[in-house]
């Protein structure tokens, strides 16, 4: 197969990110979004050997949860995602939390299921570094879609 056309071949410089607590109303944090780190899907298998043969019998099972590592910079607004998943964290059993990301406008949409919060780092950082401060959350989900 020949190389990818560089026309094709895509950054995420100009990634769109979004949040909800619904999966119908979306809040747009792309201003706030740093990284969206890849997800991976992995599914359980099985394998099972006879006396017969030399290869096994290998049967597919359910895909695991993915978990999706987001970055954002830190601010104290009220509206900023830093205040939004603080409280899903937090919340009791978890809040339900949705995310959906874009590579490029008008691109492919990714768009997470129900998911829970299973880390949220707290601000810090260190005095002799002039770097904006950032946070990083991981959003546990059944599985995500592409639209």
């Amino acid at each position: 197969m020949a190389q990818v056309d560089s026309s094709l071949a895509m950054s995420m410089v100009a990634a769109l990110v979004y949040t909800s607590t619904n999966g119908t109303t979306w809040v747009d944090v792309s201003g706030y979004a740093n990284s969206v780190e890849q997800g991976e899907i992995s599914r359980a298998s099985g394998a099972v050997y006879t006396f017969d043969g030399d290869k096994a019998i290998i049967k597919a099972g359910k895909l695991a949860p993915l978990d999706l590592k987001f970055t954002f910079v830190y601010t104290e607004d009220t509206g900023g995602p830093f205040t939004i998943l603080l409280a899903l964290a937090q919340a009791a059993g978890g809040g339900a939390t949705y995310l959906r990301w874009l590579p490029k406008s008008g691109g492919k949409v990714y768009t997470t299921d129900a998911g829970i919060i299973t880390k949220l780092s707290l601000p810090g950082g260190k005095a002799d570094d002039a770097n904006p401060v950032v946070f990083s959350m991981t959003l546990q989900t059944p599985y995500v879609t592409q639209s």
